[in-house]
């Protein structure tokens, strides 16, 4: 067992070949405010994202902790190339979960709760708690997956439920092409299916439910 630099949520988690990253975000158990009848969770701004990484063959006592200023709610995918992480997940410049209050009570801006795609790279071996983060500009969604052969491995095309439907990422050319559902639906979160066994990454059909 370890235990987290903060008690909040953890809402999702990735796996490498050689690591697990465990994500603590800074929407925080609310102990006192429970008794009072309030949400179990409050949104901190105050507070970081916290990241915690350690070896599959290590254990809790060589977790390494980074913080980011964004906040996660659901990861894509994630790989290691010796001691750096690499980690793809949807990540929103304040609360995310705007359904719970903050410390102080009040709604958070909706626009904060807007998710970009965005790459994480941590390195183990630096000096710096915090790693390197590049958004995918315009990749704004959710509920995020890839071709699942390619877990756990660099990857290239990516999808996520969008504004407009499905949106596939090309993090190769830098390019977003739109899947629009047809007017008064909403798509929800997709399931990618290989053409075949041998077809080409990001080669095959999208499966969607759609509410109208």
């Amino acid at each position: 067992f370890f235990t987290c630099p903060q008690v909040g949520l953890t809402h999702d988690w990735a796996v490498t070949r050689d690591h697990v990253v465990f994500d603590v975000q800074p929407l925080i158990v609310n102990h006192e405010g429970m008794k009072r009848g309030e949400d179990f969770y409050v949104y901190d701004p105050s507070k970081p994202a916290m990241w915690g990484i350690m070896r599959r063959d290590g254990s809790a006592s060589d977790m390494r902790w980074f913080k980011t200023r964004q906040m996660t709610g659901h990861i894509m995918s994630s790989y290691s190339e010796g001691n750096t992480v690499i980690v793809y997940a949807m990540m929103s410049r304040g609360n995310s979960f705007t359904f719970f209050r903050d410390i102080h009570g009040a709604w958070s801006p909706r626009e904060q709760s807007f998710s970009t795609l965005t790459r994480m790279v941590f390195d183990l071996d630096g000096d710096s708690d915090e790693p390197t983060i590049t958004e995918f500009a315009g990749a704004i969604g959710e509920m995020p997956r890839i071709d699942p052969r390619f877990n756990m491995e660099r990857y290239r095309f990516g999808f996520c439920k969008s504004a407009q439907g499905i949106a596939r990422i090309d993090w190769d050319n830098g390019v977003m092409r739109q899947h629009q559902t047809p007017a008064g639906g909403n798509s929800q979160e997709a399931l990618f299916v290989p053409k075949g066994p041998d077809a080409r990454e990001g080669e095959g059909y999208l499966l969607s439910m759609v509410n109208f």
